[in-house]
């Protein structure tokens, strides 16, 4: 186990979640702290939101994954609970702490930020953060 793997494997433990219950967790190489340290963030908010809110009568799983794509890093969250209200808008800004510390992080990761409805149920949350050609 790599010392990243076992950094993701230690967060989802404190977090409280079933290691079991995220896939591959593990990107293949280091990337600069100045993108790391507010991805993970990102996806500890994005994750711990999941956690709250996607399955209210139990547990269930939620997915992250992510691999390069293009010029920059694909990183998907995504679980298969009670999806999202019918007129919920990725755009609209939001009074909770958690949407705002979302946008704010990907505002200074300079990525982009979609919203889907999973078939046939649950959320996913897909993220494209690009990468400077010269962080590996």
């Amino acid at each position: 186990m790599t010392t990243r793997q076992y950094a993701v494997s230690a967060w989802i433990g404190s977090a409280g979640l079933d290691p079991k219950l995220f896939g591959r967790h593990s990107l293949r190489r280091t990337k600069a702290t100045d993108k790391a340290i507010p991805l993970g963030l990102l996806i500890n908010e994005i994750v711990t939101n999941s956690a709250k809110h996607a399955y209210p009568n139990g547990s269930g799983e939620i997915r992250v994954s992510g691999a390069r794509h293009a010029t920059g890093l694909r990183v998907e969250v995504s679980d298969q609970g009670i999806g999202l209200p019918k007129d919920f808008d990725i755009d609209q800004p939001r009074a909770s702490l958690g949407f705002k510390v979302i946008k704010s992080l990907i505002a200074q990761l300079e990525a982009r930020i979609a919203v889907t409805s999973n078939s046939p149920k649950g959320v996913m949350i897909q993220l494209d953060v690009p990468l400077d050609e010269n962080t590996s």
